[in-house]
């Protein structure tokens, strides 16, 4: 992912975490999102909710890290 920001120089030294949220899974009420590594896996409500938190990055930073990943990590052919 790093390689992928290179592009950008606005966006250097911005620390992106490795997420696998699960769509449409079932998790119990209690289950909580882990982590392999450094890799959170996670259901959206929880993403959703950390990504909503405050931090150093603003929310403009964010889109644009956003827009950044989906051009440079296009989504797998089905």
């Amino acid at each position: 992912m790093i390689a992928a920001l290179k592009a950008d120089p606005t966006l250097k030294g911005i620390d992106v975490h490795a997420a696998l949220c699960f769509l449409d899974s079932e998790w119990a009420l209690l289950d909580l999102p882990f982590q392999i590594g450094n890799v959170w896996v996670i259901y959206p409500g929880a993403l959703r909710k950390r990504l909503k938190k405050t931090g150093p990055v603003s929310r403009e930073t964010m889109k644009r890290l956003a827009q950044r990943l989906a051009l440079s990590l296009p989504p797998a052919a089905g």
